[in-house]
């Protein structure tokens, strides 16, 4: 794919105080934000129904797969792991 077309697809917006930095990348209906004080990772993969969140700092993973009903949480400090599998009804 031409750099061009790779170009028009990325939006991309820092907000330098913040510590905030965005990644839209439009076709593929992935946006990532990372808030950098914050210790914030997101990523939202649209069409996979794939939501993901990392607090660093808090040691906190998120995952939440929506079309599998996949949801996971792993507060690594505390020594806690979640697992919900929606759609199997198992938690």
């Amino acid at each position: 794919m031409p750099c061009a077309t790779w170009i028009t697809l990325i939006t991309r917006v820092d907000l330098g105080r913040l510590g905030s930095t965005r990644v839209d990348l439009g076709r593929l209906g992935l946006t990532w934000v990372d808030l950098g004080r914050l210790g914030s990772t997101w990523i939202d993969l649209g069409r996979l129904g794939s939501t993901w969140v990392d607090l660093g700092r808090l040691g906190l993973t998120w995952v939440d797969l929506g079309r599998l009903g996949f949801s996971w949480v792993d507060l690594s400090r505390l020594g806690s792991s979640w697992v919900d599998l929606g759609q199997c009804g198992m938690t």
